[in-house]
């Protein structure tokens, strides 16, 4: 897997994940699986800074080393 997200998408991710815990706690029904599943995709993105939708459309949030 190659790592296409930055520094700055990270965090925003880390932000999402805690607004998608919050609605999941106070929501019901589908709407909560819906927000958790949503979640766990993307604590998945920020623990391997992997994203597969960004793999898909070959797009990268992360800067390019100068060498």
């Amino acid at each position: 897997m190659k790592k296409n997200i930055g520094k700055a998408d990270k965090f925003n991710r880390l932000m999402m994940i805690l607004l998608l815990a919050i609605a999941t706690y106070f929501t019901t029904g589908i709407l909560r699986w819906v927000f958790g599943i949503i979640a766990i995709y993307e604590i998945y993105t920020v623990l391997f800074n992997h994203c597969i939708v960004y793999q898909m459309f070959g797009l990268s949030s992360l800067k390019e080393e100068k060498v």
